[in-house]
């Protein structure tokens, strides 16, 4: 365990533990230019809306040598990814001043590090600014799937702690037009805008399902991006294996329970962007 492994531990044990992280890490003095040489030629970022296979990535990529991967590693940083939608500013100051040394400061040396991390899909332009040459590959999955297993969520509900009340900055989305959504359209909005951006700022978007389903397409469109040689074996255990399912029954919300209206609203909403990526259902 390293000493920003041992903060995290100690932080997380108090409520608002993730504010006193933020702080202390901003305090511990670092050369910015050495940060930023290190991580230009030794960092790599996985992004989604989430419910993509995130964790699934993580361990695929976490057994192989010379690498450290983790997921979604700062407690609540979803908080941060809220600030973000509400006003893109905020972006900047939290990748700049924050998140560029914490990464740093938690690279074990010697090893190449990378992120399998959705919350941080809200700030890749501003991470692709500091770390021009560290890949960045958007991961996008059928809206379908991804709406269906979000609605079986909490988001968007009294319930949800990070985005409950949240209205997106007037860049996004039209603050009258926001506050009319229903809780469905909110999230098909949500992983049309998010796709919408994460594909014009990453070079690289991989489908969810190739990925799974295809080795050779695996291999091609993300291990080589990434710079790394990932046997067909290790793949075929890996994809073979559901994890991170809902809690609740996954069936609760599929588009076949879907009203006439919900499937009107998601082709509304979702239409475009599914054909960009080659979905029809």
């Amino acid at each position: 365990m390293n000493f920003v492994d041992l903060i995290r531990r100690i932080c997380g044990r108090f409520r608002g533990g993730h504010f006193l992280y933020y702080w202390l890490i901003r305090m511990i003095p670092t050369n910015r230019e050495r940060v930023l040489k290190e991580l230009n030629n030794s960092f790599f970022l996985v992004t989604s809306t989430g419910r993509t296979g995130t964790a699934l990535f993580t361990n695929l990529l976490n057994e192989c040598i010379g690498v450290q991967v983790e997921h979604e590693p700062i407690h609540r940083e979803q908080y941060w990814h809220r600030l973000a939608l509400e006003n893109p500013v905020n972006s900047h100051a939290y990748i700049s001043r924050f998140r560029i040394k914490e990464i740093f400061l938690r690279k074990k040396r010697g090893l190449r590090y990378g992120e399998v991390n959705g919350a941080l899909r809200r700030h890749v332009k501003d991470i692709r600014c500091l770390v021009p040459d560290a890949p960045v590959i958007h991961l996008v999955r059928n809206g379908y799937d991804v709406v269906s297993s979000i609605m079986n969520r909490a988001t968007f509900t009294k319930l949800d702690w990070a985005y409950r009340d949240m209205i997106p900055h007037s860049s996004i989305v039209n603050k009258d037009q926001w506050v009319k959504f229903s809780r469905f359209e909110k999230i098909c909005f949500m992983w049309s805008e998010e796709n919408r951006w994460l594909n014009e700022c990453c070079e690289t978007t991989v489908n969810f399902e190739d990925l799974i389903n295809d080795y050779t397409y695996f291999n091609e469109k993300f291990a080589s991006v990434l710079g790394m040689e990932i046997e067909e074996s290790h793949w075929r255990k890996h994809v073979e294996r559901k994890i991170n399912a809902n809690r609740v029954c996954e069936s609760a919300n599929t588009p076949e329970n879907w009203t006439e209206e919900q499937h009107e609203a998601f082709q509304r909403i979702c239409g475009n962007e599914m054909r960009k990526y080659g979905y029809t259902q």
